[in-house]
């Protein structure tokens, strides 16, 4: 019975923790995103094709949000390590 508490606890805790990273990375993540659309509208002045624009579009978006799930997997891990 304890064991189940004590992983109960843990997943409560970084499942809380998460939602406070999550609050602050999306204030981090608009910054970001904005940059990203500067950025990309500066390289989609380069080209006249319009699949090129909406690719290198959500290329950006996706890197930003891939690097944000890879940040919570280690974090996930390094905490996961602690706890044991």
């Amino acid at each position: 019975m304890d064991k189940k508490l004590f992983s109960f606890y843990k997943t409560a805790s970084y499942s809380d923790g998460s939602w406070g990273r999550l609050y602050d990375y999306i204030k981090k993540a608009f910054a970001f995103i904005i940059c990203n659309f500067v950025v990309v509208f500066g390289f989609s002045k380069l080209t006249d094709d319009n699949d090129k624009k909406l690719l290198l579009f959500l290329s950006f978006i996706i890197i930003s949000l891939l690097i944000y799930i890879i940040c919570e997997i280690v974090l996930e891990r390094k905490l996961a390590k602690q706890a044991n």
